[in-house]
């Protein structure tokens, strides 16, 4: 379980409505409960982008994570993914077909046609 008395209080990754919503659903679903949101980046490849997003749920944090809260769902990044994802909101979009999580990342330069990697 997330300890939530190492929260940073601020608003440097953050989730909109529809994305807090989704979340929340999934938690229930799957009972997931004490569970937080783990964002973080790898390298991407030469033909595509620099970094491909990792996003999945996760019911522990490392020392040297950073610990976020927006709309009752806690976030974790570790330090290294933070210096790219610094201000990155976390949106949920659905087609009709299929819903997923979106990264607005105000940091990016260039982003993939699929949603699934930047570049700086």
């Amino acid at each position: 379980m997330i300890d939530n008395t190492s929260h940073i209080q601020n608003n440097d990754i953050s989730l909109t409505e529809a994305a807090a919503a989704f979340i929340t659903s999934e938690f229930d679903k799957k009972n997931l409960y004490g569970y937080a949101v783990r964002i973080g980046v790898e390298k991407g490849n030469e033909s595509c982008n620099d970094y491909k997003y990792l996003l999945g749920y996760v019911n522990e944090a490392f020392q040297s994570d950073k610990i976020f809260s927006d709309k009752g769902i806690s976030i974790i990044c570790d330090q290294n993914s933070f210096e790219v994802l610094k201000g990155i909101i976390l949106d949920y979009e659905n087609d009709g077909t299929i819903g997923k999580i979106r990264m607005i990342n105000p940091n990016a330069s260039h982003s993939c046609g699929c949603g699934e990697g930047f570049s700086q």
